[in-house]
């Protein structure tokens, strides 16, 4: 690889990423604000069943992102290939797969929504109507979700992260503007809500397919048929949706289990920790999604070693990113719910900090699910990964049926994903050949190094600065980042500090 092309992907990620981080930072500030709003509108209970009953549906959404992955895989290798026809194959086959499987979880959830809602969720009687409000309308924004993945993934694919990212940033204004109403009308807010989050999701899928019809060539709607690619395609899709069943299964099965145990009000700290978690976690995410497609690029045109060292950058950058925002976080989070919240359901605190925790180590997964991706052999990954990470579950019952408290199935979560990361690595080198010591040795000890280091030193200092003030909860963002970023400059490469240094130099040169 040349260095004009290194250099011309960097800075194709980086105008990526700083696109996806713009659109995160906006999306994070008015998703907690709309957080606080709508449980203040709805109420503890209220919320809970929410949370609860639209996470069923709700958690079918990871089937989207499975599908998106899938599509970005294929339209990827095409690009790569510069093959507009394949292109075209390909989102057109997409479109009959996605609604093929979106009408199948349509009826999935229609039969065993509403069994659950009948026979085993702790819902109130009087709220039995409002919570059928609540599943049906997610089921018909899930189907819209599916259909509108095909063209997110093509936004991807090209990296015009620009649309992507005002996609984002509208949906996330039109919830905190259905969180208002919600604060000023006597109707049943819970069903009101529900129709109204569904309309919302209409017009932020619609406008991606719009704009996709427009400007790519492949998105025209045309009747294709390829009986070979079709069957390479849903395959890979299928064992994509394998294991985001079992994904789906974990976390819906944890609020379930939450639910059976302890009732709606303890789901209702589960989505004030989730939804905390989320705005944290894109921190890490949006970083792959720009890094992603670079990944299936370069094992597409026979470029391993540099998709190795991408793999193993990107598994330190990602964790580094999260890490720099949850230290701060975890430390004063009683005091950041108080402030935030108007009422903190019980267990929020614990929540929000193994939830956490649990990210910081699924965030080291994310670049080896685009490494087998990118080569396509899902199935012994699918069987033997999954049926890892499937343990979580029953652990979290034994653990709750024992009389555990409830943040143990968190840290059930946690102990299982270690372990799922291990299986994982060993799977991708099968069909890569790399050495999995120099990855720990330039990946894993780098990660363990700066959260030791950091840990122990700014537990110390939070421990010794007073607590309930929000000066000091700015002292503290301030001297975690600082000592943060001291120890990863001091245990990066000499490389990397050069470029630190390169970057810091020209942005002086640009100011003055």
């Amino acid at each position: 690889m040349s260095a004009q092309t290194t250099h011309s992907n960097n800075k194709r990620i980086a105008k990526n990423t700083a696109f996806l981080y713009i659109r995160m930072l906006v999306v994070m500030a008015v998703t907690l604000y709309t957080s606080r709003i709508i449980l203040e509108g709805l109420g503890i209970e209220d919320y809970g069943i929410y949370n609860v009953v639209g996470g069923l549906a709700a958690s079918f959404m990871f089937f989207s992102s499975s599908l998106s992955n899938s599509t970005q895989r294929f339209l990827n290798i095409a690009l790569g290939s510069h093959n507009d026809s394949l292109l075209k194959k390909i989102f057109n086959l997409s479109l009959l797969v996605y609604g093929s499987i979106a009408l199948l979880v349509f009826i999935l959830i229609a039969i065993f929504g509403h069994w659950l809602l009948d026979a085993k969720l702790v819902i109130p009687p009087d709220r039995m109507t409002a919570a059928n409000w609540v599943l049906w309308c997610f089921n018909l924004s899930l189907c819209l979700t599916f259909i509108g993945t095909a063209y997110d993934s093509v936004l991807i694919a090209h990296e015009n992260m620009k649309i992507f990212a005002w996609v984002g940033v509208l949906d996330a204004f039109l919830k905190l503007g259905i969180a208002f109403v919600i604060l000023f009308v006597d109707n049943d807010k819970l069903i009101l809500y529900s129709i109204l989050i569904m309309l919302a999701t209409l017009l932020t899928r619609a406008i991606p397919a719009i704009y996709c019809h427009k400007i790519y060539e492949e998105c025209k709607l045309t009747w294709v048929w390829d009986k070979s690619l079709f069957k390479s395609l849903f395959g890979f899709t299928g064992w994509n949706l394998v294991g985001c069943f079992v994904y789906m299964l974990n976390n819906q099965g944890i609020s379930i289990l939450l639910n059976i145990f302890f009732g709606p009000v303890v789901n209702a700290a589960k989505g004030i920790a989730t939804q905390v978690d989320s705005a944290v976690n894109n921190f890490a995410t949006n970083f792959f999604v720009a890094v992603r497609p670079q990944i299936v690029k370069q094992y597409a045109q026979d470029k391993i070693q540099e998709m190795v060292s991408l793999l193993f950058n990107s598994s330190r950058y990602g964790f580094y990113l999260l890490w720099i925002i949850s230290l701060p976080l975890m430390l004063r989070i009683d005091y950041v719910l108080n402030i935030w919240l108007t009422e903190v359901p019980e267990y929020t605190s614990q929540f929000v900090i193994w939830i956490m925790i649990y990210n910081l180590i699924n965030v080291l997964t994310s670049p080896w699910w685009s490494a087998i991706q990118a080569v396509g052999r899902l199935r012994l990954y699918t069987i033997i990964g999954s049926g890892v990470f499937l343990l979580a579950f029953p652990i979290g019952w034994i653990c709750l049926y024992h009389g555990l408290l409830p943040t143990s199935v968190f840290q059930a979560l946690c102990i299982v994903r270690i372990i799922y990361i291990i299986v994982t690595i060993n799977i991708v080198h099968k069909y890569i050949r790399f050495s999995r010591w120099q990855y720990v040795r330039d990946a894993i000890f780098p990660i363990c190094s700066v959260a030791v280091l950091t840990t122990i030193v700014t537990y110390y200092i939070n421990s010794v600065l007073p607590q309930e003030s929000f000066v000091m909860l700015i002292a503290v963002v301030g001297i975690t980042l600082g000592i943060n970023f001291g120890v990863i400059f001091l245990l990066s490469t000499k490389a990397e500090r050069q470029l630190f240094i390169q970057q810091v130099h020209k942005f002086k040169t640009k100011i003055k």
